[in-house]
Parts: structure tokens; C-alpha cells; sequence
């Protein structure tokens, strides 16, 4: 377990990029997709990109984006980073930087690895209060007279009960008697 802390350590520490690593290739992906997209200025926040699988509407000062893929990843999706490469002036690394999510970025990443796991000792050297050393008991419980119950109790809607049917007699219909002994039979 140590030797996978310590590697993770190294990983989050030696990594010179914005991101991190998944994120820093999902960032490029969606780079050189957004290569392929025509960015139309709507007015001052909104652009139309057309291209790729769908047109999206994206709205710079809203954080929205018709495709939702930034609403669900909260990484620029590559229809953002078309908009951005068509706005002059600005450093587009530190435009995509502003909008990503913290929970992608290098600083939390090393942060979430900055601590120490220390090893568990031997048990021999565990140093245990008294109370946890008496032993426990199982509890006395009166045991029920009678065989133990094998199969268990259905609950209220599982099976009803049926209603017994009166029985009644096959010739004449009535239900004080059966076919053996109707008065109607004829005896010979």
C-alpha cells in the first residue's frame, strides 16, 4: 500500500501541466477537435458553432453550452475552445484554465497527495485499553418450547387465504348435502 501511495505522490508532484493528467488529455482531444468547428458571433456572450455531430449555442458569460457536455464534465467542451481561439487577444491556455472545474487542476491534485499514510505497527507493540480485553459473551436468550419454526411467515400480501367454498350437491345444486345422498336420486 505504501509503494502505491509513493508512486501517486511522485505522479501528482512531477506533473509540470495545468491539469491533471486525464484532464489534461481530454482538454487536448477536445483541442484539436474544435480545429474542425466554425464559431459564428451571435452578439457580446453568445457564438453558433457549426460542425462535429451537432451545432451547439454557447454562452460565454452564462457558462452554458447547448451540447452540455461543460454542464456535466465542467471542462471546456471543444465548441467553448473554438470560441475562445476566435476571440483576439486573449491566452487561450489561461481562458480554458479559468473554466475548468478546481477538481481538475494540478494544485488540488497535489493537495489531495501532499499527506503521510504511516505503516501499521505490530500487533505486539498495540498498546489496548482494559475494557477491550474482557471477552463477550453471547447474551442468554430463553430458547422457545416446541420445534423450531422451518419455514417462514408470509407477510400480509403475499398469500391471501383462500375462502373455503361450501360444497354442494352436483344434481340438485343445494349445499346442505352432497351427490351421495340426495333426495332426488332415484333408487332402484
Amino acid at each position: 500500500m505504501t509503494r502505491w501511495y509513493i508512486e501517486r505522490i511522485g505522479k501528482a508532484q512531477s506533473n509540470i501541466h495545468c491539469f491533471t493528467p486525464k484532464a489534461e488529455g481530454l482538454v487536448q482531444e477536445r483541442y484539436v477537435t474544435s480545429c474542425l468547428l466554425a464559431p459564428t458571433r451571435l452578439n457580446e456572450h453568445e457564438f453558433h458553432v457549426r460542425g462535429g455531430d451537432i451545432d451547439c449555442l454557447v454562452n460565454l458569460e452564462c457558462k452554458s453550452r447547448t451540447c452540455r457536455v461543460f454542464q456535466v464534465d465542467k471542462l471546456p467542451c471543444e465548441h467553448t475552445i473554438a470560441v475562445l481561439k476566435l476571440t483576439p487577444g486573449q491566452d487561450i491556455c489561461e481562458e480554458i484554465y479559468k473554466l475548468c472545474d478546481p477538481k481538475y487542476k494540478n494544485e488540488r491534485w497535489k493537495k489531495a497527495w501532499y499527506r503521510t499514510i504511516y505503516l501499521v505497527p505490530h500487533p505486539k507493540t498495540w498498546t489496548t485499553p482494559s475494557e477491550e480485553k474482557r471477552t463477550v459473551h453471547h447474551p442468554l436468550v430463553k430458547l422457545k418450547k416446541g420445534p423450531k419454526k422451518v419455514n417462514r411467515i408470509p407477510s400480509v400480501g403475499e398469500n391471501p387465504k383462500r375462502k373455503k367454498q361450501k360444497r354442494s350437491c352436483s344434481i340438485c345444486k343445494e349445499t346442505d348435502h352432497n351427490k351421495g345422498k340426495c333426495p332426488k336420486t332415484v333408487v332402484d
